[in-house]
């Protein structure tokens, strides 16, 4: 049976994407400044 969807944000993968981003963008916010410079490149 096929699901429908109307917005890609119902998929349980861009779901659990969007939490990883979350805590990295978190953890990397506690990182000296110095170092906040080298990962946004």
């Amino acid at each position: 049976m096929k699901e429908s969807f109307k917005s890609f944000e119902e998929l349980d993968c861009w779901r659990a994407c969007r939490d990883v981003r979350r805590y990295i963008t978190k953890l990397i916010s506690k990182y000296p400044a110095e170092e906040k410079i080298s990962v946004d490149k």
